[in-house]
């Protein structure tokens, strides 16, 4: 099944009063963030967006809420240990118009081979018949890792909306090993994705490689860092299609520099979360337990840091 999408897809988080519910209307103002960076499509519900920790309820009004801010591309993730909970999640977000749903393996009993894995996305599919749906590689996650070539022909042969795979990892090798397989069958983006024109999108989720992967001719990825860096990054895109590298070696240091400033210290997804506040002065609220919060004091040297990079004013494009 086909899905066109093209360049970044921002996997935004999901926004939080106080009290750790959901801030559904925030969500009309990220989009709007996002659109002035050029951003123009959304993975929500996933990693970033903090998916697993939501309720199916709180994941189906994310979803309307994202549905009504004009992006080109909404993609939904619904993996869910529950196949039942992942069936209803597909189900509503096919009936709101979502344009292509992905999901991740079960991660507590896992299939025991590649078919068991492959039937249970036939599953998937028969819930939402008309929408593309994606696997979601991300070992580091899942703890699921079969080969994915093998992967992309067997799903493409039994799951009838199979659209792709976002691929979450740091093996570009497997993005080139695919775009050599499957030619002009499918287009390659890293998590990126790699887009099957017939069938398939493949998305790349790593940003710290994400300049490689255009250069390796992926079409589109999938990125947190995009909410707050989209400018930077649609910069990186045109200058890696345009033979520019020093422009993207540029800037793919400086991002790889920052984070490595943010996550050096631990408290991860919750110093993450505050960039967008930092950088466009858009508060997103905390993240949800059992993930932590950073102190004041951990978050104020963080500040520090990144004000000493002048990072900043490079999120927002002046180079």
């Amino acid at each position: 099944m086909k899905l066109d999408v093209k360049d970044l897809i921002a996997a935004p988080w999901t926004p939080m009063n106080a009290d750790q519910s959901v801030n559904y209307g925030a969500i009309t103002d990220y989009g709007k963030v996002l659109l002035k960076q050029g951003v123009k499509n959304v993975y929500i519900n996933g990693t970033t967006g903090e998916g697993m920790s939501l309720s199916v309820e709180e994941r189906q009004k994310c979803a309307e809420e994202w549905m009504k801010t004009g992006m080109d591309v909404v993609m939904t993730h619904v993996g869910a240990n529950s196949i039942a909970d992942v069936k209803a999640l597909a189900s509503h977000s096919e009936k709101i118009g979502c344009h292509a749903i992905a999901s991740l393996p079960p991660i507590f009993y896992k299939p025991e081979n590649l078919d068991g894995l492959v039937g249970y996305f036939a599953e998937i599919s028969s819930a939402a018949p008309n929408t593309p749906l994606l696997y979601y590689h991300f070992v580091a996650k899942s703890g699921i890792n079969f080969d994915v070539i093998e992967l992309l022909e067997k799903m493409k042969k039994r799951v009838p909306t199979f659209a792709g795979i976002k691929f979450t990892d740091n093996n570009l090798g497997q993005v080139a090993l695919a775009i050599d397989k499957f030619g002009e069958e499918m287009v390659v983006g890293m998590g990126l994705f790699i887009v099957v024109h017939l069938l398939s999108v493949y998305g790349y989720g790593k940003d710290e490689q994400l300049s490689a992967a255009y250069m390796f001719g992926v079409k589109h990825s999938v990125g947190s860092t995009y909410s707050y860096s989209g400018i930077m990054w649609n910069s990186v895109i045109n200058a890696a299609r345009r033979g520019d590298l020093a422009h993207a070696n540029k800037c793919q240091r400086m991002q790889n520099k920052m984070l490595h400033t943010i996550f050096s210290k631990g408290f991860n997804d919750g110093v993450h979360k505050r960039l967008l506040k930092y950088i466009w002065g858009f508060d997103l609220g905390p993240v949800r337990c059992p993930i932590s919060e950073p102190s004041d004091e951990h978050w104020r040297e963080i500040e520090k840091r990144l004000d000493a990079m002048n990072y900043r004013d490079f999120a927002q494009g002046k180079f």
